[in-house]
């Protein structure tokens, strides 16, 4: 029985089993392998950003506070006494116009300050004088500059006060006689023309040659007021006048500002104080290494006349052009060639040059200029290298590349898929923005797709 079954065994055939391949699977692992590859390069390679070009311009917001130089002069009294002011602050004088008295007893001052003006009739100039007022008011009246409702009501307050003042001393008037022959009350009258302030702060002789940085520190800043009624001690300030309607604010700015300010003489300012804008003339002084900006104005100094420092706004023009990011920007050096030593084409695609090989027959050379100026074509190190000699073809004389280098800021642009530099002309800038100029030769335009950061790539590199 085991032989038989040994001899059953022994007639089974074995086949071999052929290999089956899993096209799908196959496909699968490809598109894995794909997928990976692509991802280990994306992460290990640079991330290179496009930018679109296109117009627009940059907003200024330059806030500044800026210290107030007039020519000023502080009048002392010369007795003590109680003070009446008769003219207002920040009013008009003239020469011998009535300012203020001085009582040396306080009767005279006690009466003017108690006067009711109850029966003050207004003549006719004085009714004309505030219709007119008014008029212009509500003519020029704008919900925009509502300060203005505050400025008129001051102007108000001085003209009514001043009619009281007249009044209060024509009704006292035979008091007040008596009291100047008694030698206790003195009249005090302008000795110049001017503008009356009743304030002083100790900066009044202060210049646009002797002002220090010290003096922009508002902490240590204090100022006197004169009151109505005030007690006086003999060579205390009894007013100040402004004499000189020019005057200039100064106040310290960055090197970038000078910069973007350039050749610019005239500059508008608006000041916080009432939302007024003021025109005035530039200069610049240099403290301690700090660079100062002074605009001088010929006109508005009544508005300002008792501040010594104002909130101002630059107004600086916004320049349009083709807006940027500052990361784009970077710099390329060039070969100047003298142009004598170019033979240029109809259109500049065939400019040539001869390159001095050692043989009585130079290498014609066609380079890519990127720019000009009066004297020289300005190409790149693609075709040309520092140290290659040209030949002249006017003289035949000899030039040797790399003796005049200059450098150029642009940006990569990439509208043909690889990195291609393109020059740029700035016409202003911000810490994110520049606005460089339109239509420039070898320059970019508008739609133009460039590198967001410049850095990341180098001239020719294939992008797409």
């Amino acid at each position: 029985m085991k032989k038989k079954s040994e001899n059953k065994n022994s007639n089974i055939i074995r086949f071999h089993r052929n290999i089956q391949l899993n096209v799908g699977m196959i496909i699968c692992t490809l598109i894995l392998i794909y997928l990976l590859f692509h991802i280990f390069t994306y992460s290990t390679s640079k991330n290179i950003s496009i930018y679109e070009v296109n117009e627009g311009s940059i907003t200024y917001d330059d806030k500044y506070t800026a210290l107030a130089i007039r020519q000023e002069e502080i009048m002392p009294s010369d007795r003590d006494g109680n003070v009446y002011y008769f003219s207002s602050d920040r009013s008009r004088v003239g020469v011998r116009s009535l300012i203020c008295s001085i009582d040396s007893t306080g009767e005279i001052t006690n009466l003017l300050s108690n006067y009711s003006g109850d029966n003050i009739s207004l003549s006719d100039t004085e009714l004309s004088s505030f219709q007119k007022m008014f008029s212009e008011y509500v003519t020029s009246y704008s919900d925009k500059n509502f300060n203005n409702v505050y400025v008129f009501k001051t102007t108000l307050k001085d003209s009514l006060d001043s009619i009281r003042n007249n009044a209060a001393q024509a009704a006292n008037q035979d008091a007040i006689v008596q009291a100047e022959g008694a030698g206790t009350y003195f009249p005090v009258y302008a000795p110049k023309p001017g503008l009356l302030v009743l304030k002083t702060d100790g900066y009044e002789g202060v210049t646009l040659d002797n002002f220090t940085p010290d003096m922009f520190n508002k902490k240590s800043y204090s100022e006197a007021i004169m009151t109505p009624n005030m007690t006086i001690k003999n060579g205390d300030a009894l007013y100040k006048l402004v004499t000189d309607d020019n005057w200039s604010i100064v106040m310290p700015v960055s090197e970038k500002l000078v910069t973007l300010l350039g050749d610019t003489q005239n500059i508008t300012v608006k000041l916080a104080e009432d939302n007024a804008t003021a025109s005035g003339v530039i200069s610049y002084a240099n403290k301690d290494g700090q660079t100062y900006l002074i605009v001088t104005f010929d006109d508005s100094m009544e508005r300002y006349a008792d501040f010594r420092f104002l909130d101002v706004t630059l107004m600086l023009d916004q320049k349009k052009g083709l807006k940027i990011p500052n990361s784009s920007i970077v710099k390329k050096s060039f070969f100047g060639i003298p142009k004598n030593y170019v033979k240029k084409s109809d259109d500049g695609s065939d400019d040539e040059v001869q390159l001095d090989n050692g043989s009585k027959e130079p290498d014609i050379i066609n380079p890519t200029f990127y720019y000009e100026d009066e004297n020289f074509y300005y190409t790149d190190s693609e075709v040309l290298k520092k140290g290659d000699v040209l030949i002249s073809y006017d003289t035949g004389e000899n030039y040797k590349v790399g003796t005049d280098i200059d450098e150029k800021q642009g940006v990569y642009c990439v509208n043909k898929g690889y990195a291609l530099f393109k020059i740029i002309n700035i016409m202003s800038s911000n810490d994110d923005y520049t606005i460089v100029e339109k239509g420039t030769d070898y320059g970019i335009a508008n739609y133009d797709r460039i590198i967001l950061n410049g850095s990341d790539v180098k001239e020719n590199d294939l992008l797409y």
